[in-house]
């Protein structure tokens, strides 16, 4: 028997229905692009030591950045994973409009596959407390939960889970991409490590081009220059690795490297 995966769409749908799948898959897939795009930015901007680099004055601006972009991910996330409105399309729902409206002699074959696709249930601990802090402190905010240290602490996710769960989000996503030979990258292609530049190209993402800005008016990576009497007591309180990403910083933007000795 052919396995699920190695069928054409075809074969599993009717012109119409296989349009439909197509249109519905698409619209979620795109969804998951945008939340994956916002993981890419949120982490360039995490590599960027904008406390070191900028002035107090303009150390707002990428906080802001990675906590809506991750108030993004956690809503889109939760959203295709945990909403019960039938209306909505989520990975649920489109398991179950799949199985209703593919042909009826792989219809079988096709839900004993979408059974074994990974379900929320499997990555409970994380959707649940996911689910939490989205209605709690990011959809909504409840009081208790606002106001209460510990409360809060109760609904907390770390980025690295929200990562995870987003990796599992998309491991959904791609086995819900019917059709042989299908496959959907979760990033644009402009953020995707699959693609290769022309030499001569410049290959930075636009985040990575902006952070180069911001670094490459940075009085800071210059002050061992320009600040001489200044620098020695800057250097001196850094830690090791804020020593380190000083050097990475002036190395990106070919100024030579200091001794910290």
């Amino acid at each position: 028997m052919t396995a699920i995966k190695q069928r054409t769409l075809d074969e599993l749908f009717d012109e119409e229905h296989g349009q439909e799948y197509e249109k519905r898959r698409d619209a979620l897939w795109l969804e998951l692009v945008r939340a994956n795009a916002s993981m890419y930015v949120i982490d360039r901007v995490l590599q960027f030591p904008g406390h070191m680099l900028l002035s107090p004055r303009h150390q707002v601006f990428l906080p802001l950045l990675v906590r809506n972009f991750a108030d993004a991910v956690l809503l889109l996330v939760v959203g295709t994973l945990t909403d019960p409105d039938p209306r909505s399309l989520t990975f649920s729902t489109l398991k179950d409009w799949i199985v209703e409206n593919c042909r009826r002699k792989v219809r079988p074959q096709l839900r004993a596959y979408l059974k074994n696709q990974a379900t929320p249930g499997e990555i409970s601990g994380l959707v649940d407390r996911a689910k939490k802090l989205r209605n709690k402190l990011v959809a909504h905010l409840d009081r208790q939960h606002l106001l209460e240290a510990a409360a809060m602490a109760d609904v907390q996710l770390t980025l690295l889970e929200l990562r995870d769960l987003l990796e599992e989000t998309n491991k959904l996503m791609s086995g819900l991409c019917l059709g042989r030979g299908r496959g959907r990258d979760m990033l644009p292609f402009q953020y995707s490590p699959l693609v290769e530049y022309p030499q001569g190209m410049d290959p930075r993402s636009d985040i990575e081009y902006l952070l180069d800005l911001l670094a490459e008016d940075s009085a800071v990576l210059r002050m061992p220059e320009e600040q001489v009497q200044s620098w020695p007591g800057f250097a001196g309180n850094l830690k090791r690795e804020d020593r380190e990403a000083f050097n990475d910083w002036r190395a990106r933007l070919g100024l030579p490297k200091v001794s910290f000795e």
